[in-house]
């Protein structure tokens, strides 16, 4: 869509709000997807009921308007 979306690296801060939820209840935009978690030595595919711990790099495709929300949900960049 013309560099409107971008696809980004964040690490779970532990006291971030997404900490220890699982993926639906973190209430993401629409325009924000969540590709994959790498956790430690895994790649896992975030469902629904796929929980977030904190250390988790999360990749996600993001409007570039929700790239500030994905930011403060989730924690800093990788």
């Amino acid at each position: 869509h013309g560099g409107q979306y971008s696809l980004v690296e964040r690490i779970v801060d532990p006291a971030s709000p997404a900490a220890g939820k699982t993926v639906k209840e973190i209430n993401l935009p629409l325009e924000c997807v969540l590709v994959a978690i790498l956790r430690k030595d895994q790649l896992l595919l975030p469902r629904g009921n796929t929980h977030l711990i904190a250390g988790d790099k999360v990749v996600a495709i993001a409007h570039n308007s929700y790239l500030d929300h994905l930011a403060e949900t989730l924690g800093s960049e990788k």
